[in-house]
């Protein structure tokens, strides 16, 4: 389960994870991905791009989970030519292949939950606690 931002409707979030997903998948097979360095400063700029599309849909802590994770942070304060070109590789692309699943997965879960409520399966319980 996902949180919305206030206001927010399901749709555009839905929107927003099916293309991030795509995008992701799209990164790891430009020609960018040829070398390392293009694979990880493809990532970094898909990132980028997500988080400013994702505020104002998603609480922080949600985007916090789907894009800027540990692993993101850890990527971002590494130092690429400390690496070998493997290593690098190794390390974005479990990243993306991470980001992909997740995605996928929150997008999913959020088709399943309309549908729920398209269907009358779900229901919304408010507590009345003004009685006094």
């Amino acid at each position: 389960m996902i949180k919305l931002a206030l206001g927010a409707s399901p749709d555009r979030p839905r929107a927003v994870l099916r293309d991030a997903a795509r995008e992701i998948e799209n990164v790891r097979g430009s020609t960018q991905a040829e070398y390392a360095i293009g694979l990880y400063n493809a990532y970094f700029a898909w990132a980028s791009h997500q988080v400013r599309l994702m505020s104002g849909l998603l609480p922080d802590e949600e985007i916090d989970r789907l894009i800027t994770t540990r692993r993101y942070w850890t990527l971002l304060s590494l130092e690429p030519s400390a690496v070998t070109e493997r290593t690098l590789r190794l390390l974005v692309d479990g990243e993306i292949s991470q980001r992909i699943e997740y995605l996928k997965a929150v997008q999913e879960g959020i088709t399943a939950d309309l549908a729920r409520w398209d269907s009358g399966a779900a229901v919304a319980v408010v507590l009345d606690t003004g009685s006094g």
